[in-house]
């Protein structure tokens, strides 16, 4: 999987954004019948094992990022991590001919998407944490207030055990 950082200079010089959303992408991956029997698990009325990609597998997110790139693999404009991706351009037109081939293909490899949780022709996004538009990234500033109230906290405890 890429980092982060990499990603994120997937997004040099681009204007327009849309999010898309993989429902429940780890369970749309079927898994071969052997790799399955190493799913199993005991339960008080009998053994069941996963037929599909379950969540909390150590290797989940690597296998998924994997399908999911095999198929947006030879695609520019196209942003992904995990079940979230994006699709981006310069101009309206290159954004929106990105976004058809993403979602054509999609489409024709079986994948469904999270129709609530996509957003389409964005002039900024969410993503990854930052706030991503033609002017730049920068610091989601709800992640950021996060940070701050905890420091503050951290700061008013340790001055009590100082004072007290």
């Amino acid at each position: 999987m890429a980092s982060v950082d990499y990603t994120l200079t997937e997004f040099n010089n681009a204007k327009i954004f849309s999010i898309i959303d993989a429902t429940s992408g780890f369970w749309q991956i079927m898994l071969h019948p052997e790799s399955s029997a190493f799913t199993t698990f005991i339960a008080p009325f009998g053994r069941f094992k996963f037929k599909r990609l379950p969540f909390g597998i150590s290797s989940a997110p690597e296998v998924f990022q994997k399908r999911i790139g095999e198929c947006l693999k030879d695609l520019n404009g196209v942003v992904g991590l995990m079940d979230e991706f994006v699709v981006c351009g310069e101009t309206e037109k290159e954004h929106d001919e990105g976004l058809y081939q993403v979602l054509q293909i999609l489409q024709d490899s079986g994948w469904t998407l999270n129709e609530e949780k996509c957003q389409f022709r964005k002039k900024s996004i969410k993503f990854l944490g930052r706030i991503i538009s033609a002017d730049g990234i920068c610091p989601d500033l709800t992640k950021t207030e996060a940070i701050k109230k905890i420091h503050r906290q951290l700061i008013l405890q340790s001055s009590s055990v100082f004072l007290a």
